[in-house]
């Protein structure tokens, strides 16, 4: 599924939700688990059980105390490195974590 969500990834960016509902978001997100097999219609219902629910929230929170507010979050050793931008290429990431791996 994490295949289909990231070929489709312009469809999920801040500026093509925005204006749409967390029903139609899920019912997007359906749309792809149907397409790799799985039944639409339990998607939707596992997408708003409690269950689920609880684990979002959970993990949320656990983020949360983590320093984790937006992504990518880069942690090394234990340290949050705050100074990265989603931006970057495979060489800016290679010249920033290179050093700090060596």
């Amino acid at each position: 599924m994490i295949d289909k969500i990231y070929a489709n990834f312009d469809n999920f960016v801040d500026a093509a939700v925005e204006s749409k509902s967390k029903n139609d978001i899920a019912k997007d997100l359906a749309v792809l688990a149907e397409s790799i097999g799985l039944d639409k219609e339990k998607f939707l219902s596992a997408m708003f059980s409690d269950d689920v629910t609880q684990w979002l929230k959970y993990h949320t929170r656990h983020g949360r105390q983590l320093s984790v507010h937006v992504t990518p979050t880069v942690y090394v050793n234990g340290i949050n490195l705050a100074d990265h931008s989603s931006s970057w290429t495979l060489d800016d990431w290679a010249k920033h974590m290179d050093p700090l791996l060596a």
